[in-house]
């Protein structure tokens, strides 16, 4: 059968050093699907300064199921090789049933983040120990419609150093990964 090239949409390079996963053709097929191949990248993939809030009145409604392919198609490459966006696309899921147009321009805003980091990937050495550190941190009710409370996890993987290599004593393995859990209260 030979080497394992593409897996699901995910290239799959094999070399001496270790692995390494790119979803860079998927992203540029998400960009073209929803007519993003032309933006301007952007810097951060949402905007930490503005808390997303449920359909209010006087907001302006968006067809739901382009939200909800939009999401959708982020999702995919969140369980492949972007973990980085999972607390992003979580947090944009909560609003499928009914999206405004903020929402829209959030979900957006990911799609620019992407046209500007398309080329990251994950590679996994393989002859290094792996050390992995977890912080958390929870806030009470935050969300703003359902009084829900989120904790968010934060994985850092680094390598350990090699006996007598000292140049790469904490290199940075993959992307930080947050992750949102709810909980009702």
């Amino acid at each position: 059968m030979g080497e394992l090239n593409w897996l699901l949409g995910i290239q799959i390079t094999f070399t001496n050093d270790g692995i390494n996963l790119s979803h860079t053709k998927s992203i540029v097929k998400i960009l073209n699907r929803f007519s993003m191949h032309d933006c301007n990248p952007v810097s951060t993939h949402i905007n930490s300064n503005k808390q997303l809030k449920g359909l209010e009145d006087g907001d302006q409604r968006t067809e739901a199921t382009a939200y909800q392919q939009m999401i959708r198609s982020l999702m995919y490459l969140v369980t492949g090789t972007r973990p980085d966006l999972a607390y992003t696309i979580t947090h944009l899921s909560q609003f499928n049933s009914s999206p405004s147009t903020k929402h829209l321009m959030a979900a957006k805003g990911v799609l620019r983040y992407l046209q500007g980091t398309k080329d990251r990937d994950l590679f996994y050495p393989s002859n290094n120990q792996l050390n992995m550190t977890a912080y958390t941190n929870a806030s009470y009710s935050n969300c703003l419609n359902t009084r829900r409370s989120f904790q968010d996890i934060f994985f850092k993987l680094e390598t350990l150093p090699s006996p007598g290599d000292v140049k790469n004593s904490s290199r940075l393995l993959l992307l930080p990964v947050k992750l949102s859990i709810w909980h009702m209260l």
